[in-house]
């Protein structure tokens, strides 16, 4: 029922998604351009970064309403280079210890 729930919630995302964010997200871009402008941006060529997947949900159940929240951080390091793609290197300390399951994904 959950999942349901969720497929539902986001299938009305798609044209959001479509129209706006599809043209945010750049997958192929010159890469000499890319790293000067990290060096200009940061002042560096390797960069520290953080990803936040902040939840919250409740459920009527009964007489009851179940609530969940969580926040769940995923960290790393990018690495930006003129002659090919950005390296992107989480670290394994969050990803071991981590208290929860997290959907963030580097992009």
């Amino acid at each position: 029922m959950q999942v349901l729930d969720y497929e539902k919630r986001f299938s009305s995302l798609r044209a959001f998604y479509q129209s706006l964010l599809s043209n945010l997200i750049k997958t192929d871009f010159p890469t000499k351009e890319a790293c000067q402008t990290a060096k200009e941006f940061f002042g560096v060529m390797s960069v520290r970064f953080a990803g936040i997947d902040g939840t919250m949900y409740s459920k009527p159940l009964f007489d009851l309403v179940v609530f969940f929240g969580g926040a769940y951080a995923s960290t790393g390091t990018i690495t930006f280079h003129e002659d090919k793609p950005p390296t992107v290197k989480s670290d394994e300390r969050t990803a071991r210890h981590g208290a929860g399951i997290s959907s963030v994904v580097q992009i």
